[in-house]
């Protein structure tokens, strides 16, 4: 029997422990303690590191590409077990994960890859949007309906698990079996993540980070997006926000629930010295759109603000473009929102409407100038808007 080891406590008193040695260790007399007292430290400090992992960040590398001039990003997520890879845009403007299923004909689900359920040991047909029904087959199924701003999908529901990196949970997603060819047929992604605020998901097993959260898979109530210029990695964050992606400290601002979107009072939008202020307007924060948005009349006001010529003569002199959100004002300079194609450019500008009091939408044009993360807190939720650390751009001689 190994005797037991000393070590001195913090009172200055001798304490006694049991210490057994890892197995094979050796040991002469009078090394016992010594080597007992190492491996305290390195059983110590690996507990330190496990502790820090909880909170530590999964970072999603994200793919760029351009789609009729605009940029899209997207990444891959497993689905099953085996895992089937597909690829995703992370939309923090929807609430639910969609893929295409094998069993869909559709010409935009046979352009991309599909999920077979029947490859999955863990998957099960699930006849609601809750999940807790497993369906039979002779069992009445939800068919689901998703409608998106240029387009619409329906499927049926399928709970498996899901992956993004090394977080997974367990979570209720859309089986798509009919999928319109605008915008899905086109594009370079299989399928759409929802990251909205969980209310705008079909039910709580289908927003897909909630169930991160609730699994532990990830230690931090937060994500947030890095989305580099162009020749520099983009990327999703689970939990702790990087802080080389941020040039300084963030600014934070409690969101407003309503809907599910992620957005925030817009107290003012500024255009050359001219303000716009739009009553119990609201900013939404959308992964999953390339522009600036908002409803038409808005938009038209501040594109004949900023004067764009149509020969592009002034393109070099239009004013910068601001939203004041908390106070603060978050500009945005004319290189950053005016499109070149050749010599032809264009106004990165769009209208759109959502439902519910005037809305302004923010996309990858405000997530490139600023890094933005998202807190779902146990009650409220929040954004952090930091201005993005970016590297020094590169010029050819």
């Amino acid at each position: 029997a190994r005797p037991p080891a000393f070590y001195r406590g913090s009172g200055g008193q001798c304490a006694l422990r049991k210490c057994r040695l890892p197995s094979g260790a050796r040991t002469v007399p009078g090394m016992h303690f010594l080597l007992c007292f190492f491996f305290a430290l390195v059983e110590g400090k690996v507990a330190l590191l496990r502790e820090k992992g909880k909170a530590s960040s999964i970072r999603i590398p994200l793919s760029r590409t351009w789609t009729r001039g605009r940029q899209q990003f997207y990444g891959t997520i497993s689905i099953g077990s085996p895992p089937q890879h597909f690829r995703v845009v992370f939309d923090t403007g929807s609430g639910n994960l969609l893929v295409p299923a094998v069993t869909c004909d559709s010409s935009a689900c046979l352009a991309h890859r599909s999920f077979d359920p029947d490859a999955s040991e863990t998957a099960r047909q699930v006849a609601t949007a809750e999940g807790d029904v497993v369906a039979g087959p002779e069992d009445t199924r939800d068919l689901v309906q998703i409608t998106f701003g240029t387009g619409s999908a329906e499927g049926f529901l399928v709970r498996d698990r899901v992956c993004l990196g090394a977080a997974c949970a367990d979570a209720v997603f859309v089986s798509v079996v009919d999928e319109t060819e605008e915008p899905f047929l086109a594009a370079p992604f299989d399928g759409i993540l929802g990251l909205s605020l969980p209310a705008m998901a079909e039910s709580g097993a289908m927003s897909l980070f909630g169930g991160l959260l609730a699994s532990g898979a990830v230690g931090e109530r937060t994500f947030s997006f890095f989305i580099g210029d162009q020749g520099e990695d983009s990327e999703l964050v689970l939990g702790t926000p990087v802080e080389k992606h941020m040039a300084g400290s963030p600014v934070f601002v409690e969101v407003d629930p309503t809907g599910g979107y992620w957005q925030v009072p817009l107290d003012q939008i500024v255009v050359d010295g001219t303000s716009y202020t739009l009553p119990d307007s609201r900013a939404v924060f959308d992964s999953g759109s390339a522009l600036i948005g908002g409803p038409l009349d808005v938009m038209t006001s501040i594109a004949s603000q900023i004067g764009l010529k149509r020969d592009c003569s002034n393109a070099e002199e239009l004013p910068t473009l601001g939203f004041v959100i908390g106070g603060h004002t978050f500009s945005i300079a004319p290189a950053e929102y005016v499109a070149w194609e050749g010599s032809r450019c264009s106004l990165l500008l769009h209208a759109v409407r959502l439902p519910g009091p005037p809305r302004i939408i923010l996309g990858h044009l405000f997530l490139n100038k600023y890094y933005v993360s998202f807190h779902l807190g146990e009650e409220t939720a929040r954004v952090g808007i930091a201005v993005a650390a970016h590297a020094p751009a590169v010029t050819t001689v």
